[in-house]
């Protein structure tokens, strides 16, 4: 009986395996569920993910940054969060070197942009514990934007390419 009947087991396996595999290797259809504890997609413009990027901000000024001037955000490219122990706010952001000096108590924001000042581009992970009022910047990874097309053709004088 048992010699029988694995064949037939044999034999959905190697039907049924290819079948998962194709499912594992497909990415969800939009709008589709998302996978517990996977990061999904939020509003760049929502309160609490602002909120996040704010501090992160504050945190890399006060503990990353080598410059004695402070950065500003100047946008948050994409933002995702994740749902763990508490939540994670998955954040690209870019910001702006500004006039303020990092000793000086003034909020960043305020403060106005160097005009061909240094630029950033960010990846932050900000832990937050939102019934504790708790929050932490778990990972930073910052790299020089270059300039722009636009304010590099204005540096090339008349006549050169």
């Amino acid at each position: 009986m048992a010699v029988l009947f694995f064949p037939q087991l044999l034999a959905i396996c190697v039907l049924v395996a290819p079948i998962g595999y194709v499912m594992a290797e497909t990415p969800a259809m939009p709008g589709a569920p998302a996978m517990p504890g996977a990061p999904s997609d939020v509003p760049s413009d929502r309160c609490e993910v602002r909120q996040a990027a704010w501090f992160a901000v504050a945190a890399y000024n006060a503990a990353a940054s080598q410059e004695n001037y402070a950065y500003k955000l100047t946008a948050i490219v994409s933002s995702q969060t994740q749902v763990v122990a508490g939540l994670n706010y998955i954040l690209t952001t870019e910001l702006g070197l500004t006039w303020c000096m990092k000793a000086q108590a003034m909020d960043p924001e305020t403060c106005p942009l160097q005009v061909n000042g240094k630029r950033l581009l960010c990846r932050f992970v900000v832990y937050t514990i939102p019934w504790e009022g708790k929050a932490l910047l778990t990972e930073k990874t910052c790299i020089d934007v270059p300039p722009s097309p636009r304010c590099f053709r204005r540096s090339l004088k008349e006549g050169t390419r």
